[in-house]
Formats: structure tokens, C-alpha cells, sequence
């Protein structure tokens, strides 16, 4: 696997110059190359640009969810290689605990987002890697990568 960075620079942000319209259907090359990552993330404009940063590190298909409804139905019906849960949706603080649990009940490796400089995870999800809004791509990348690789045996 290429090294992430050799992609996004750490001021690089994502290519939204495309404006409004269907995203791109084909992966670009990438450390990201050909995953099915899911987005769970309650604010839809920092969902839109976490799945630009991901295209652009050539993930396959990505999935955003807004809810946990959508959120739900994604991680019980849809193949996914990984998945990205905002840790508190707007439905609650235990709502991303709640969907963390169902992707390791799915075997679903994944990573939480926070906007919150310091987050306690309690038993169970101490190992789990957390990323805190601002997202720099870089970091998003290689975080991603770093955890599809440990959940390959890479």
C-alpha cells in the first residue's frame, strides 16, 4: 500500500471546484483504493467533504448517513470495509457508542469522529482510533489506512 500522504498535503483541502452534481463513479488511485467506507456524520456538509477526501484517496463507494436510522440500515445491509461514526449524532450521547457496537457486532472495523477536543471512551472502545474535527485529509487518510491494514493482518 502506497503511503497516504504521497496524495494530500496536510493543507490540502478537497477538490470541491466540481460543484453540485452526481460524484464521480470510479475511484481514483489511492491508499484508499477501492473500499466501501460508510460516513456517519449528522452534519451533511462535513459529510459531503470527508466523501470528496475519500474519493480522492480512491475509495470506491461511500456511503453517508446522516441519522440513525440511515446509519442503521447501512451497517446491517450494506458490504463495507470500514466505517467513520460521528460519536454524538444529534440523537443522543450514547447514539455513535450505540452504532460502534453494531459494527463490531458486524465485524465492521472503524474509526469515531468528534468535534470535542477530549473524548473518554468507555470499556470496549478504548483501542478504537478517534478523530477530532477540523479533519486534516492527510491524517483522515492515514488513520483509515492505518486501521483497514491492522483489520487485514497487514
Amino acid at each position: 500500500m502506497e503511503h497516504p500522504s504521497a496524495y494530500l498535503s496536510p493543507a490540502e483541502p478537497p477538490d470541491t471546484t466540481g460543484g453540485r452534481g452526481l460524484r464521480p463513479p470510479v475511484a481514483q488511485p489511492g491508499p484508499l483504493q477501492g473500499t466501501r467506507i460508510l460516513v456517519i456524520e449528522d452534519e451533511f456538509l462535513i459529510a459531503t467533504v470527508i466523501e470528496d477526501i475519500l474519493r480522492q484517496a480512491g475509495a470506491e463507494d461511500v456511503v453517508i448517513a446522516v441519522n440513525m436510522q440511515e446509519a442503521r440500515e447501512a451497517l446491517a445491509e450494506r458490504m463495507l470495509d470500514i466505517a467513520m461514526i460521528d460519536i454524538q449524532l444529534d440523537e443522543g450521547s450514547e447514539s455513535g457508542l450505540s452504532l460502534g457496537k453494531l459494527a463490531m457486532a458486524r465485524n465492521i472495523p472503524f474509526i469515531f469522529l468528534t468535534g470535542y477536543s477530549r473524548v473518554v471512551l468507555p470499556e470496549g472502545f478504548t483501542a478504537v482510533p478517534v478523530l477530532t474535527k477540523p479533519y486534516i485529509p492527510r491524517t483522515l487518510v492515514e488513520e483509515l489506512s492505518e486501521v483497514l491494514m491492522r483489520s487485514r493482518g497487514e
